[in-house]
């Protein structure tokens, strides 16, 4: 399990998210995929936030006939997550594709918390019941009460997580910032995803959170393509340096410094400046040409 700090919540810098139409119509997949959107290009790039029009344009993918009349919505039937993930990572949405994405095990605090240190953010689907519409309007953490009618299958948020059991997940639904327990993520969690942005390549937490080389071989093997992302070159076991040999200790941009191996025979180190600049003339810099560098599913929604 990557490492990852023992309690995170990247929603709380952001503020004034929107229903996007998941108070009247079952678009909560594609209201939490915006959710995200928003999320994410705002931790690591200039803020997207896709706006209604672009919410109900991906929610019409599988929907096609859908219409937004809330008194009488026509093809209003939800989204499959995993779905609306592969349809995002073939197809621009909302200035974007979706490098890859991967599925987290919901039954998996510990990976849960991780996926969502390294990536910023994940897509839940849960199950909403009575008890955790009141906790809503109550302003208070969902939890799980056994025998409470199930209202329906609903995708969030999920942006942040504490130690404390009582609000172990941090997530935004219907433009609010709320909380999971555990006993909540324990029994009603169905699925979890994480989607792959162009924004996080290159990102330490990224960087050190993820095998590139293992996710390339397992994209190639699911689609048959390679990951349309840079992805690291082996580095070979370095090659002994013979004693007596000048190596280069550090370089800037206007000077290296090189020192010699000491020898067998008890030869000292020594060490020289090379200058960069043609003109140099300071006292123990030698002028020399650089070097080259490194050799070496879900339909609730409320009113």
């Amino acid at each position: 399990m990557p490492d990852h700090p023992d309690a995170v919540d990247y929603l709380a810098r952001l503020q004034n998210w929107q229903m996007l139409g998941n108070n009247d119509f079952g678009d909560c997949v594609a209201v939490a995929a915006a959710n995200l959107r928003r999320l994410i290009s705002s931790q690591l790039g200039l803020e997207d936030y896709p706006t209604q029009d672009e919410v109900f344009a991906l929610y019409r993918t599988q929907n096609p006939n859908f219409q937004p009349n809330p008194n009488r919505p026509v093809e209003d039937n939800g989204m499959d997550i995993q779905t609306m993930l592969e349809y995002w990572h073939g197809n621009e949405w909302s200035g974007t594709k979706v490098v890859a994405f991967a599925a987290v095990d919901p039954t998996n605090l510990a990976e849960l918390k991780a996926a969502i240190a390294i990536f910023g953010g994940v897509l839940p689907g849960v199950l909403v019941t009575q008890a955790n519409d009141q906790e809503f309007s109550n302003g208070q953490p969902w939890d799980f009460v056994k025998r409470s009618r199930t209202l329906g299958g609903h995708c969030i948020l999920g942006g942040g997580y504490q130690s404390t059991t009582s609000g172990a997940m941090r997530f935004i639904t219907w433009a609010k910032e709320t909380q999971f327990t555990e006993a909540f993520i324990a029994h009603q969690f169905e699925e979890c995803w994480i989607p792959i942005f162009p924004e996080h390549l290159g990102t330490k937490s990224f960087q050190q959170g993820v095998d590139l080389l293992a996710l390339a071989a397992a994209y190639r093997d699911l689609t048959g393509k390679p990951l349309p992302v840079p992805t690291p070159v082996p580095v070979p076991d370095p090659v002994p340096v013979p004693s007596g040999a000048w190596v280069i200790e550090s370089q800037t941009d206007s000077q290296i410094v090189l020192n010699r191996i000491p020898a067998p025979s008890g030869m000292g180190e020594e060490s020289v400046q090379c200058g960069l600049s043609p003109n140099s003339e300071s006292a123990g810099v030698r002028n020399y040409p650089a070097f080259p560098r490194g050799r070496a599913g879900d339909d609730y929604r409320r009113s």
